[in-house]
């Protein structure tokens, strides 16, 4: 009789052993399976969003250290700010109209020119410095061909409020022709648009800021006055 029932246990511990080895069943990995599909649809787009708002804060970083070396330059020129670009001399006396441009002219101030370049989009080999800018200098001129624009460089004193005048944008156009101009439209042209469907930009007094959408008065240096 002992000998019976001891012979019962080892078949049952022998089938529990058996049953444990197989592991999942298929029904069980589909289930597994289902889970994961489903965590990661849920946390997939949460990390994008993550990775975008850091694309964000990195992009508004460069502007801000770019508005520090653009009120260096300002400070050093009589308050005025540097324009697009300037003609040079070449060594045999004849004008070099490539000459030196913004983004070369405020480098001495800032010694990195990774900053030039958003994380979040495209940068454009400017043919003329060399660099690659993903942000532009504003080139609106309402000034009806009296050349007022940040294009030919300006005092500061003719800035009507310099906390809503954008100097530097996320730019389509490369470093020259962000806004574009004389007419202002919406979406502003050579603009890019792609911090979670605005911009960052950086104004004239020094702080960077996202923007979803612009006025006229963001672009023009002394609007309405004009």
């Amino acid at each position: 009789m002992c000998y019976d029932f001891c012979k019962r246990v080892t078949q049952v511990d022998a089938r529990s052993h058996k049953a444990h080895m197989q592991g999942f069943t298929l029904i069980e990995l589909l289930v597994v399976i289902a889970i994961i599909a489903i965590l990661a649809a849920i946390l997939f787009p949460v990390f994008a969003q993550a990775r975008l708002k850091a694309y964000g804060s990195v992009c508004l970083s460069n502007l801000h250290q770019m508005g520090l070396a653009f009120e260096m330059y300002t400070q050093d020129w009589d308050n005025v700010t540097p324009p697009a670009w300037l003609p040079t001399s070449n060594p045999d006396g004849t004008i070099n109209w490539n000459g030196i441009q913004w983004q070369v002219m405020i480098q001495p101030y800032i010694k990195n020119v990774q900053i030039y370049q958003c994380p979040a989009g495209p940068a454009t080999l400017d043919p003329y410095s060399g660099l690659a800018m993903s942000y532009g200098l504003n080139s609106f001129d309402f000034s009806n061909g009296r050349n007022l624009s940040f294009w030919y460089g300006v005092p500061v004193s003719v800035v009507g409020d310099s906390s809503v005048t954008i100097v530097i944008a996320d730019s389509l156009g490369g470093a020259y022709w962000t806004g574009g101009g004389p007419t202002f439209s919406v979406p502003v042209p050579y603009v890019d648009y792609r911090h979670q469907q605005g911009f960052n930009a950086l104004f004239l007094d020094g702080h960077s800021k996202w923007q979803l959408t612009t006025t006229q008065m963001n672009w023009a240096l002394n609007y309405p006055a004009y």
